[in-house]
């Protein structure tokens, strides 16, 4: 009989541990986004957790042409993806629907940039850099919320506030590829006192924190999807916005160990055919993919000769900021006008 308990212990410790094992599900995301909709201006929380979210883009109500849809791409890394114009594209949620805040996250998502824009070199050791955002809720005013971004060049960062105080992790050898599918990673581990970044599911950067540390939520921003809510405001747009594809957007209420978030950086991404992801020269009519429609005999027809030479001429003799103004104006009417948009022009 003791023989016949002591073989029966241990299996039916095992048993209880497996069946324990399947009744503990997987912490569900806060927010997936598969960028998989093909079509429309509407985006979708596959999680459910979250209202439907409206694209913005600088076409939906053009003044010189005719409407068009945020370019999306049949393919992606998985499913369909969708291209941020670098000027316009971005997603905004309410802060009544979701605020980043608590002990643990994970931020996961792949990401192809286009193009990355100029910052001061010594900006990042003087903490004066202005990232461009691929997700953000935050504000170091008041040392709340979490940004995941990159500074020129791709250098990755993340920064997160306690309310107390402000933390900002740079990824120092790594750098995100253009023109290339990057699957990025950011942890925020208050309880274990730790924030860690990381590039196609290897490890690039980690800092210490004091353990015991809260994301404190950003109660006054929006979260937004591929825009910085603090970026540069200029006539023609905003600065620090994200330019490229995205894909495969999940935020976790929790921490990801090392395995999972190398199992989902291990999909095999195909190779990106350049007209899917670059540049649109609207002025030129340089384009490589969807071309911007034309009304017949529009405005635009009549000013885009005219608008190719301002180009050419204003290129070398104006600031780039004033000078995607002045062809904003000229292109797509008066600022007062209710087509003006952000120019996505060469700068």
């Amino acid at each position: 009989m003791k023989k016949l308990l002591l073989f029966l212990l241990p299996a039916c410790i095992l048993l209880f541990s497996a069946a324990c094992a399947e009744a503990l599900p997987e912490v569900p995301p806060l927010l997936y986004l598969s960028f998989d909709e093909g079509q429309g201006a509407v985006i979708h929380d596959q999680a459910g957790n979250l209202p439907d979210a409206d694209v913005q883009y600088q076409y939906l109500f053009p003044a010189y042409t005719d409407p068009m849809d945020p370019q999306w791409r049949q393919t992606g890394v998985q499913g369909g993806s969708l291209l941020f114009d670098g000027s316009s594209t971005a997603v905004a949620w309410d802060q009544k629907d979701i605020l980043l805040s608590g002990y643990a996250l994970t931020v996961s998502v792949w990401v192809a940039p286009r193009a990355f824009e100029w910052d001061d070199p010594a900006a990042a050791d003087q903490g004066t850099a202005h990232l461009t955002a691929i997700l953000g809720q935050y504000s170091r005013e008041t040392k709340q919320g979490l940004i995941l971004g990159y500074q020129r060049f791709g250098r990755l960062c993340l920064e997160a506030g306690s309310g107390d105080s402000w933390y900002t992790l740079w990824a120092d050898d790594e750098r995100l590829l253009r023109n290339a599918w990057n699957h990025v990673a950011a942890v925020f581990d208050g309880a274990a006192g730790r924030m860690a970044l990381y590039l196609n599911g290897a490890e690039a950067a980690s800092l210490e924190i004091p353990r015991g540390t809260v994301l404190a939520p950003a109660v006054n921003e929006k979260l937004l999807i591929g825009k910085n809510g603090y970026g540069e405001q200029i006539a023609a747009g905003t600065y620090r916005m994200f330019a490229g594809l995205m894909d495969e957007l999940k935020i976790f209420p929790s921490v990801l160990p090392d395995s999972e978030i190398a199992a989902l950086a291990s999909v095999a991404a195909e190779p990106i055919p350049y007209e899917e992801i670059g540049l649109e020269n609207i002025l030129t009519g340089d384009v490589y993919k969807n071309p911007v429609p034309r009304r017949s005999l529009s405005a635009l027809d009549e000013r885009a000769p005219c608008a190719a030479v301002l180009q050419r001429h204003v290129s070398s003799l104006l600031p780039v900021q004033l000078r995607r103004h002045l062809l904003a104006e000229y292109l797509l009417g008066p600022s007062g006008q209710r087509g003006h948009r952000a120019l996505a022009a060469r700068g």
